[in-house]
């Protein structure tokens, strides 16, 4: 059982690194307590296929959700496919170590595989695991979680001036420019963040996409979208900060819908941001 609980920290690890997901020392912890307790179904008698089916992935998915911190059912089901796929490879891994070595056996029980190797073989293939993972890291970049940045910027109209605090997506992806001056712009989701904007603002935002009417200082922005062109009101956005650097003044373009799963707030190139 102590041996399975630290093969899922491990794991959960690994899951975290390739779901792009944080974990905790402490929440490692009771989900390497939870992944021990669901090894015991080992020494219950046999059990119908389809309870077994349903209680391994509620033991699954209750072992991700306490180890990771998704944030969203996205990111949760993400999280949850990279877990299987990590279980999966550390059991090819110690079924080839048994293969090719000659030393203890496997057995199936309760939809559980019984590996009959010494701990140190178990620990040692997992860590090949966590290697493998680490240098698909290193050779094809981190997943998403780095791409999160914390922004605030100012916006002003009629004489009330805001502050908008939200998260950013880093996209490497992203490449919508000011069609006038040809500088980077960010686009921001006007469902997440309309309770910041100031109230005149809000309003004209609101009637523009109602309506279609524009009102100054509201200029349009013709960007290709996955449905087609669209033309998107934009406004100059000031002092804007994403994680530590000040970028000062950047035009502010606005989506009617939410971003993605709506884990953030606005989208700016990766490439820009960065240089």
């Amino acid at each position: 059982m102590l041996v399975n609980a630290v093969i899922a920290m491990l794991l959960l690890r690994c899951t975290a690194r390739m779901a792009g997901v944080r974990t905790a020392g402490l929440r490692l912890a009771a989900a390497g307590l939870l992944a021990g307790i669901s090894s015991l179904a080992l020494l219950l008698p046999p059990i119908s296929q389809m309870v077994l089916a349903a209680v391994k992935l509620v033991f699954a998915a209750a072992i991700v959700a306490v180890g990771c911190v998704c944030g969203s059912i996205r990111r949760f089901c993400k999280a949850c496919f990279w877990y299987f796929a990590c279980n999966l490879a550390l059991s090819g891994v110690v079924l080839a170590a048994v293969w090719h070595t000659g030393t203890g056996y496997a057995e199936v029980h309760n939809m559980s595989i019984y590996l009959n190797v010494s701990p140190l073989l178990l620990t040692g293939c997992t860590a090949v695991v966590y290697a493998a993972v680490y240098l698909c890291e290193l050779a094809f970049g981190r997943c998403d979680e780095h791409l999160h940045r914390q922004f605030v910027c100012e916006f002003a109209m009629a004489g009330v001036r805001t502050r908008l605090y939200g998260v950013m997506l880093l996209d490497s992806g992203f490449r919508m420019k000011d069609p006038v001056s040809g500088d980077q712009v960010f686009l921001l989701s006007f469902p997440s963040v309309k309770q910041a904007l100031p109230a005149p603002l809000c309003h004209a935002l609101n009637v523009y996409f109602e309506t279609g009417q524009l009102c100054a200082p509201l200029r349009v922005i013709s960007t290709q979208t996955a449905v087609g062109v669209r033309c998107l009101p934009a406004i100059r956005a000031y002092q804007l900060t994403i994680g530590h650097r000040q970028r000062g003044s950047c035009l502010a373009v606005f989506s009617p819908e939410r971003l993605a799963d709506g884990t953030f707030d606005a989208v700016i190139s990766e490439a820009e941001c960065r240089a």
